[in-house]
């Protein structure tokens, strides 16, 4: 009787281990194995995936020309492009284009601290206009921030980059940037 109420013992002290070690394991999340979803997107933003490359051109800063350089990236899966404005340098920034609903939307993430959004609000083929919708955290009557980007595609190796901005209630002066990739 002794052996057998070992064996029983045995038994769920074996089954309750394997249980635990079951739940241990991470489950299949299947990586390879999962189809992946169609990705929405719209003629605006696709115009936004083919900047993907590095752009070079010439910004005034202070009546000086300075060097600019942008870098799109199209990334998560095709969801999303990552915008690095003057890339290695104490002035970069980045900015990221999605879609939502539809239009595409973007998040500046400002070297003055801030991370205005902007939807688009007027687009042709080859341009797309996107300006400031409320933003947490921004004053538009009180604060600095960008307001809004006009990205022209001349050609596949041509783009008048044009942002803008606002102080205090006040536009900021601006003038638009000829990139070449």
């Amino acid at each position: 009787m002794k052996y057998f109420k070992t064996i029983a013992l045995l038994s769920v002290f074996v089954a309750a281990t394997s249980l635990t070690h079951a739940a241990d394991k991470p489950k299949d999340t299947c990586p390879e194995k999962c189809p992946i979803p169609k990705v929405a997107t719209s003629a605006s933003f696709d115009l936004i995936k083919s900047l993907a490359g590095t752009w070079k051109g010439t910004w005034v800063e202070n009546g000086k020309k300075e060097p600019m350089k942008v870098v799109f990236k199209v990334t998560s899966g095709g969801t999303a492009v990552e915008e690095t404005i003057f890339p290695g340098t104490p002035k970069e920034m980045i900015s990221m284009y999605t879609l939502d609903d539809g239009k595409v939307k973007l998040t500046h993430y400002c070297m003055i601290g801030n991370q205005p959004n902007m939807l688009q609000t007027k687009a042709e083929k080859n341009s797309v206009q996107l300006d400031f919708v409320k933003t947490k955290g921004i004053n538009p009557k009180k604060d600095m921030f960008m307001s809004g980007i006009l990205l022209v595609k001349k050609d596949e190796h041509h783009l008048t980059y044009s942002g803008s901005g606002m102080m205090k209630g006040k536009p900021m002066p601006h003038n638009p940037i000829e990139l070449t990739r």
